[in-house]
C-alpha cells in the first residue's frame, strides 16, 4: 500500500459519488479515490485490473492501494492529458443527440447538462425506446450512438477499435461480476490532431469498484453477482435484445451466450474467456495480498471466491443448455428429412 501524505494536492474538480482528488507525484498527474460507505472498494478496484493485467488485458486504468491522512482507497494515473479537448461520457452522447433530434441544435461539446433536461430525456427515452431501465444498453446501442453524434459534430471513429474495446468490457464485467459499467461510467476523449479534425477515443477501462458482486445499487447479492450492464446485442443464433422474465437473472444468461458466439470467431475474446472462467480464484487473492501488501477481510474474500464461482457456473450451464437446444432442434429436423 502506498503512502500519499506528502504529495502535492491539485485543484482538478472530480466527478462521482466516492470523494476524490487529483494530486502530482514523480512529475506525473495521479487521481486518489476514496472507499464508499463500508464497502473495500479500493481492494475491488485493485483487484479488477490485477486480474485484467494476469490475463494480458490492454486499456485499462491500473489502480492501487494508497492511504490519505489515515484514509484507505486507491490511486491510478489521470489518462486525460493537454490534446484532449473534450472528455463526455456517453450519457453525455446520448443528450447530444437527444437535443439534435428535438430542436435540430448543434450544442458546444463543452455543455453541461441540467437535471431538468435529464429528466426530460429519461421519459423521452421510455416512451420511444421501452426498457428495463436507464441504465440498459447493449453494443448495437453504443456504436450507433456514438454514430450518430460523430456525424453531427463532424469527429471521426475508428469504429472497429470501439467495438472490439467494447467487446472486450463485456467479457471483464461479465466474469468479474461488475454490474456497475452505466451510462456515465463509459467515457470519451474527444482529441484534435495536427490537420484540426476531433478525433473521439474510448477511454481506458476505469471505475471497477462495484465488481465481484458488491453492488451499493442491488443490495441483493443475488441480484449484484447476476447483473451486467453492457451487453452484446443480437446474437448469431438470432435472439432479440429483449429480456424475458426476471431480468436480473436472465440478463446473465445471455450475456453467457452472446460472449460464448464471439469467442468462436474472435481469437482475443476466447483467449480471455479461457483465462477468466479457468484460473485459480484462491491463489490469485493470495497473490493480489503479497503484491499489494494487504489483507483482504476473510469475510470478503470468501464472497468474492463464491460469487466469481457461480458467474463461471453460470456461463457454463448456459453455453452447454444452448448446445443441447441446438442437437435438439437439429436432431428435429434430420427426424423430418428422413420422413
Amino acid at each position: 500500500m502506498i503512502n500519499i501524505d506528502k504529495v502535492e494536492k491539485l485543484n482538478i474538480p472530480t466527478k462521482g459519488i466516492s470523494p476524490k482528488m487529483f494530486f502530482k507525484m514523480n512529475n506525473k498527474v495521479y487521481l486518489f479515490k476514496e472507499n464508499y460507505k463500508d464497502v473495500r472498494r479500493d481492494i475491488l478496484e485493485s483487484l479488477y485490473s490485477y486480474i485484467l493485467q494476469q490475463v494480458g488485458a490492454k486499456n485499462f486504468v491500473k489502480y492501487e492501494l494508497a492511504q490519505y491522512k489515515d484514509t484507505n482507497g486507491c490511486i491510478c494515473e489521470s489518462f486525460v492529458d493537454d490534446s484532449v479537448k473534450h472528455q463526455i461520457r456517453f450519457v453525455d452522447i446520448l443528450m447530444f443527440n437527444y437535443i439534435f433530434e428535438k430542436d435540430k441544435k448543434r450544442c458546444s461539446l463543452d455543455t453541461k447538462f441540467d437535471d431538468n433536461t435529464f429528466e426530460k430525456f429519461y421519459k423521452y427515452d421510455m416512451a420511444t425506446n421501452p426498457s428495463f431501465g436507464e441504465y440498459d444498453f447493449s453494443l448495437d446501442t453504443i456504436i450507433e450512438s456514438v454514430k450518430q453524434f460523430c456525424k453531427t459534430y463532424r469527429i471521426k471513429c475508428d469504429y472497429d477499435e470501439l467495438i472490439s474495446r467494447i467487446k472486450d468490457i463485456i467479457v471483464f464485467d461479465f466474469f468479474l461480476c461488475n454490474g456497475d459499467r452505466h451510462w456515465s461510467n463509459l467515457e470519451f476523449l474527444i482529441k484534435e490532431d495536427e490537420d484540426n479534425q476531433l478525433n473521439i477515443e474510448l477511454t481506458k477501462i476505469f471505475d471497477n469498484g462495484e465488481a465481484f458482486g458488491f453492488s451499493s445499487a442491488l443490495k441483493n447479492r443475488k441480484l449484484a453477482r447476476s447483473y451486467v450492464d453492457v451487453r452484446v446485442g443480437v446474437s448469431e443464433i438470432g435472439r432479440t435484445n429483449k429480456f424475458k422474465g426476471n431480468h436480473y437473472f436472465e440478463r446473465g444468461k445471455i450475456v453467457a451466450i452472446d460472449i460464448n458466439e464471439l469467442a468462436k470467431s474472435d481469437i482475443k475474446i476466447r483467449d480471455y474467456v479461457e483465462k477468466l472462467s479457468s484460473f485459480d480464484i484462491r491463489n490469485t487473492l493470495e497473490d493480489f495480498e503479497k503484491y499489494e501488501n494487504c489483507v483482504i477481510p476473510n469475510e470478503m474474500k470468501e464472497e468474492i471466491i463464491k460469487n466469481l464461482e457461480i458467474r463461471r457456473e453460470q456461463y457454463t450451464k448456459s453455453v452447454e443448455k444452448l448446445q443441447r437446444r441446438i442437437i435438439k432442434s437439429q436432431n428435429k429436423q434430420m427426424q423430418f428429412i428422413e420422413s
